[in-house]
């Protein structure tokens, strides 16, 4: 057995390990939630930035909390856009809805 082959079998071991950890219920709740933080500072991180208070998320729902009633509204009124945007950097995982607070 030559060095390359082990490292190989190495790495599928240690990615089944990863998998399993990330998929126990506590660990793939923090991976979404930091998903979705990810998603959102990319696509309205300027947008956002020093209006947002913070994000959160509770049962497939982002409350996204403004310190700015006209961008509040704004926001609103492009919700379906929106969340379209963050589910297609989401995939395969979703979100339901957002509110904006």
């Amino acid at each position: 057995m030559g060095f390359g082959s082990m490292k190989k079998s190495n790495d599928q071991k240690l990615s089944e390990i990863i998998r399993e950890f990330a998929d126990q219920k506590p660990y793939k709740n923090k991976l979404f939630h930091k998903k979705v933080e990810v998603a959102w500072m990319e696509l309205f991180g300027d947008l956002t930035k020093g209006y947002l208070e913070k994000l959160k998320i509770q049962n497939k729902i982002l409350s996204v909390y403004l310190k700015s009633p006209s961008l509040r509204i704004e926001l609103e009124m492009n919700k379906k856009l929106i969340l379209s945007n963050i589910n297609k950097k989401l995939a395969p995982d979703q979100l339901e809805d957002i509110k904006f607070r």
